[in-house]
């Protein structure tokens, strides 16, 4: 999944969005009409972009102040506006931009997309280095990588959807999340392949960069007490290149799971809308797609009863996480959702 990216072409993107993030909204306001600028080749360049792309310079040009329209992924005047302010403001930091040919505005809009620092969260969250059974993962705060001494990943976007959870896109458009995260432990997983993985931090957050100890952000306290260690159990499938996690031994089929009810499931992070999920004891709906698969097997993970593997029927899988009387987070369908009980079992 790692793909280098050259280091040059980085921190030039990196000082293009850094430069602009320091010049407040409207810094740039009377050099707009100055902006060499085509609102046709602006269209063009955006449209390029995949939809992930799209929401985050949206979201990115809505979070500094130039933009106040729908985060939709589509370009209209509201985004092309926006463009035209925020790249005023790379112009009035001193830097050449050029968005009046589609090379230059899909230049300048993938300039945009490298997570800043100053849109890091601004705890310790999930950065560190982690044991995750499989492998040892790290989390600098310029990006992430399947091991510390490997070249780093940077960042697209980082989501705190609910407090401990993160949802996160990768410069590549890869997506993972990060649940349950404590000072010690947290449940990780991809949406893509439907691994799931439970962690132990090995390495406590490095420094961040520029800041000195006593600028350093305070470690948040775990929300809950930290889950036991990982159980080391056996696998039925032969190694794979990438490992599925081991399952804890499966409850009986009698137990009432405490996922069963009916769910209402949105996923802002990933814009795929609202669905509803009907978990039963053996078997899950989705009413959207009018059909019921049976569970082929149920696995606890952690061994708090808050977290289970479902293994369905059709060679699916899902994830339920942080499960609590009235809430959830589902990993499923390639997505990361948020999830509201609507009925009980």
């Amino acid at each position: 999944m790692i793909r280098t990216i050259g280091v040059a072409a980085f921190l030039a993107m990196m000082g293009m969005t850094a430069q602009a993030q320091e010049n407040p909204p409207g810094s740039g306001t009377m050099l707009a009409g100055t902006v060499p600028f085509s609102p046709e080749a602006v269209n063009r360049a955006f449209s390029q972009l995949s939809e992930d792309e799209r929401y985050v310079i949206q979201q990115r040009l809505e979070r500094r102040g130039y933009y106040d329209g729908t985060v939709d992924g589509l370009i209209g005047p509201g985004t092309r506006e926006a463009i035209r302010q925020q790249a005023a403001a790379v112009l009035a930091a001193g830097e050449q931009v050029r968005v009046d040919t589609e090379e230059g505005a899909k230049a300048f809009l993938t300039g945009l997309l490298p997570l800043p620092p100053e849109e890091l969260p601004e705890w310790d969250a999930f950065f560190g280095v982690w044991d995750c059974g499989v492998g040892v993962f790290s989390y600098r705060y310029d990006g992430y990588a399947t091991s510390p001494d490997a070249p780093h990943l940077p960042y697209m976007s980082i989501e705190e959807f609910t407090p401990g959870n993160f949802g996160i896109t990768y410069m590549d458009g890869y997506r993972t999340g990060l649940m349950d995260v404590t000072s010690t432990t947290m449940i990780w997983s991809s949406p893509a392949s439907g691994d799931i993985f439970d962690c132990r931090r090995v390495s406590a957050p490095p420094p961040r960069p520029g800041a000195g100890a006593a600028e350093q952000p305070p470690v948040r306290e775990p929300i809950e007490t930290a889950r036991p260690a990982p159980t080391a159990v056996e696998t039925a499938q032969p190694p794979q290149p990438e490992i599925k996690p081991a399952a804890v031994a499966s409850t009986p089929a009698a137990t009432v799971w405490p996922f069963e009810g009916t769910w209402s499931c949105f996923s802002e992070t990933f814009g795929n809308g609202a669905m509803d999920f009907s978990f039963g004891s053996d078997s899950v709906t989705v009413a959207a797609l009018g059909s019921t698969v049976g569970y082929a097997d149920v696995a606890m993970i952690g061994g708090r009863g808050t977290a289970y593997l479902v293994n369905l029927m059709d060679g699916q899988q899902a994830g339920l996480l942080e499960i609590e009387p009235e809430r959830m987070v589902l990993v499923a369908a390639g997505s990361l959702f948020d999830c509201s009980r609507e009925t009980q079992p």
